[in-house]
């Protein structure tokens, strides 16, 4: 696309920080106000949605492909490196591609430039009128304009709110900014967001306060109620208001149009006294983020019974705290009132968020630390999820084949990193694995917040790694390391800097090992672990547990549930096998790069993604034609793995897959219950011997002297449980859990097994005692409900 020729119009870009550094490019208020400014006008505005990002290169191809011409990106703290990251590849894949940054956090930057940000200019107030302007002239008449700094021109400075010094006088028609613009089209998708005053206009009016009138603003509330979809409305600007006439205006037109979802709103501790506490609590605010500038404020008794008296006269609600820099940075005085709120329930766990005003790391002492820690949110379960994703080669569907997501490093790789070139290589939200092998020292580093505002800890091992991207200008995903303790075995997994508290410890051990009987009793597992099928003896051990498991339809050790089969992708069903599609990749000493761990080569360090992909899916169809894979009996349910283990030959992994057919339903029914103890109360004290499953070879209402007769007419998707002897159907396709009658889950058993219609009727005259017009009649209205209930139509049933 080099020597593209630009249209018109604009590309807007805004990169939505779902948790630690993980993206999507989304919509927001600014980006509407934006493309209702330029539609107004006749003009072009694109907006750039992808909820699944693919590598950096990826995003910069598909952003050009837009030809607009202008590409803006509005810019925040959390997603400012990965905006620099997006500006760089830009102008590498076109020098003279133009690109903006815009958005409040951007139009405080003065005087200095963001290192290295790849971007050309940088709005500092009303980005709608100036965006449209400039996307109508060239770029050298962009020096004339007063509220536009050019790249080399713009510095971070301190950003901390203050308060806003004006006269009453000064407050009128002026500041009524967000008047003169269009309104912004409704927001597709859930959530509505409306805007009482932004940051966004010029500095010589009142420090770049804009807000739109009462009138105004009931208007655009008003529409955004009528389509409300059951969240909380999202009201921005009201911690800005500094007049407290003003202020009880704006919260007069939310109690005129109360929705029955509520608002969400954000009050600076200042104005929490401007309210009196009956007022505040007739308030529908569903979600209330208390903005503290100040450590005096956030110990002050009097804020603390408010929100007290506010959150007792209310149910149901939530209080959010947002730390400023210099609260943080008073850390002594900070941590005792934050532990009091945290004690007394006033705030729980992902309550609180930092406030940071540039890149540079602001230390904090222990105390403070691990109270942050505990208040933002913990360890990140999407980060977890990548990591265990990555032991198991099992990805979700949606995020396969938009660049690698994993890669795991040996440690002499480190020091060359870049060559993997990873702005081409891996998707934006991928990750670095070192593993046990590798030479990773856990310290007690230095701990800190930097732009990201949330809690870090300086690591040894990943100074080389931030380091040596960060000077070939490659963006920096994730890294992950596993620090093995030799004490005990457990393995510590530490992602980046991010300090989340409490250590994620994960047990990783050879399948043989904890399945000796020093284990058997221990029903219920212990902890996290990733099983590893090493050796051939760790193989036989997991074959003893999948025989076990058809005959018995139950798991009886702990660690079959709990546990993580590495390579599990390799045992699952059809369709599970991710190889075509690359997510992750191992690299080798000799510089080799393997997409399984142990497995033979598909490449090079050096080698880019489709090149690696070529080859894999090359490989992976030339073994399923000397295993004769389309004609097989189980070409339905095998996975089909292309790389297997040293110790295994493709006939021993065929053979393996033959004999027991109902290998993929033991992953899938132990995947499932893992979720099924996470997330319900039915599931998560239940011993996990007392936990049934129906399967072809095995029933627990259904005789076992009925023996399979066809094809199964119950779909895969169905799950037939027992817990304590009560029957359950799992719907895999809708996520619903139901209770069974015994004779519901003997006809679904029979399905399971595929018995003839008259072989169904014996059975349920056999079980319930029932002659043959009570065993036709209840066979035939269990199926009408079945196929009332959706569970399972008429038609499948056999006849």
């Amino acid at each position: 696309m080099y020597g593209f020729t630009y249209g018109d119009g604009i590309t807007l870009i805004h990169f939505k920080a779902q948790s630690s550094r993980l993206y999507t490019a989304g919509d927001s208020l600014n980006c509407r106000y934006i493309r209702a400014h330029f539609k107004s006008r006749g003009g072009n505005a694109a907006q750039y949605i992808e909820a699944s990002l693919g590598t950096l290169q990826d995003c910069a191809e598909e952003i050009e492909s837009f030809g607009s011409a202008i590409v803006a990106l509005e810019v925040e703290p959390q997603t400012y490196s990965l905006c620099r990251g997006l500006c760089r590849t830009l102008k590498r894949l076109d020098p003279d591609i133009r690109i903006i940054w815009f958005g409040e956090w951007v139009g405080k930057l003065r005087d200095m430039d963001p290192a290295d940000a790849g971007a050309d200019a940088f709005i500092m107030a009303g980005p709608e009128s100036l965006l449209w302007r400039l996307s109508e002239s060239d770029k050298e008449s962009w020096r004339s304009e007063s509220d536009l700094k050019l790249a080399g021109e713009v510095y971070i400075e301190e950003m901390h709110q203050e308060a806003f010094s004006y006269t009453e006088a000064e407050i009128e028609e002026d500041l009524y900014l967000l008047d003169r613009l269009s309104s912004p089209e409704a927001a597709k998708g859930p959530g509505c967001t409306v805007r009482w005053a932004d940051l966004q206009g010029e500095i010589s009016k009142s420090k770049g306060l804009r807000r739109y009138s009462a009138s105004r603003f009931a208007r655009e509330l008003q529409q955004e109620a009528n389509r409300g979809d059951g969240s909380p409305i999202v009201v921005e600007g009201f911690e800005l208001e500094q007049s407290p006439q003003r202020l009880l205006q704006g919260l007069d037109v939310l109690r005129e149009y109360a929705t029955d979802s509520g608002f969400e709103i954000a009050l600076s501790s200042e104005q929490l006294g401007w309210i009196e506490p009956e007022r505040l609590a007739a308030l529908n605010i569903a979600v209330l983020e208390l903005i503290v500038t100040d450590s005096d404020a956030f110990r002050s008794p009097e804020t603390r019974n408010r929100l007290t008296h506010w959150k007792t006269c209310r149910a149901n609600v939530r209080l959010r705290i947002k730390l400023d820099e210099k609260s943080v940075l008073s850390g002594q005085e900070t941590a005792p009132a934050l532990r009091d709120w945290l004690n007394a329930g006033l705030i729980g766990q992902g309550d609180l968020t930092i406030r940071v005003n540039g890149p540079e790391k602001t230390k904090l002492d222990a105390e403070t630390a691990e109270l942050l820690s505990v208040c933002t949110g913990g360890s990140d379960p999407a980060l977890l999820n990548g990591y265990l994703a990555f032991k198991t080669g099992q990805y979700p569907p949606q995020v396969l084949g938009s660049g690698v997501k994993h890669i795991a490093v040996s440690e002499e790789h480190v020091a060359g990193l870049a060559r993997l070139e990873p702005d081409q290589l891996m998707g934006i939200n991928s990750a670095f694995i070192l593993n046990e092998n590798s030479v990773c020292k856990s310290e007690k580093g230095e701990k800190y917040i930097d732009i990201e505002g949330v809690v870090k800890q300086t690591r040894e091992w990943y100074r080389p790694i931030d380091h040596e991207l960060e000077q070939q200008r490659q963006y920096v995903p994730h890294v992950h390391a596993e620090i093995r303790n030799a004490a005990d075995g457990m393995t510590r997994l530490e992602m980046s800097e991010f300090d989340f508290g409490s250590p994620v410890e994960i047990g990783l051990r050879n399948y043989r090992e904890a399945s000796e009987p020093a284990d058997k009793e221990n029903a219920n597992g212990r902890g996290l672990e990733i099983l590893q099928l090493a050796q051939p003896a760790d193989l036989d051990a997991f074959m003893e547990d999948v025989e076990a498991f058809e005959r018995e339809g139950r798991f009886v050790r702990g660690y079959q549930v709990q546990g993580y089969v590495a390579d599990s992708c390799r045992w699952s069903a059809a369709g599970q096998c991710p190889i075509k599609q690359l997510p992750r990749l191992y690299t080798e000493a000799d510089g080799e790069v393997s997409g399984c761990g142990g497995c033979s080569a598909i490449g090079r360090i050096g080698d880019s993604y489709d090149a690696l992909q070529r080859e894999a899916a090359a490989i992976s169809t030339r073994e399923q034609l000397l295993r004769g894979c389309d004609g097989c009996e189980i070409r339905d349910t095998c996975s089909k793995c292309t790389f297997l283990p040293g110790y295994m030959t493709r006939d021993q992994y065929c053979d393996l897959r033959k004999r027991h057919v109902l290998l993929h339903r033991y992953m899938q029914v132990a995947q499932l219950l893992k979720g099924l103890r996470q997330y319900t109360a039915v599931f998560r004290d239940i011993d996990i011997r007392e936990i049934g499953v129906s399967l072809r070879t095995c029933t627990h209402v259904l005789p076992a002297s009925y023996a399979s007769e066809g094809d199964a007419w119950v779909p895969d998707h169905l799950f037939v449980l027992f817990v304590g002897g009560q029957p359950l159907l799992y719907q895999a396709n809708g996520g619903k859990l139901l209770k069974l009658s015994p004779l519901m889950a003997l006809v679904l058993e029979a399905g399971i097994k595929g018995l003839s219609e008259m072989s169904l009727r014996r059975a349920i005259s056999e079980v319930f005692k029932a002659d043959e017009a009570q065993a036709e009649t209840a066979a035939r209205q269990v199926g009408l409900k079945l196929d009332e209930m959706g569970i399972l139509s008429a038609s499948r049933r056999a006849s």
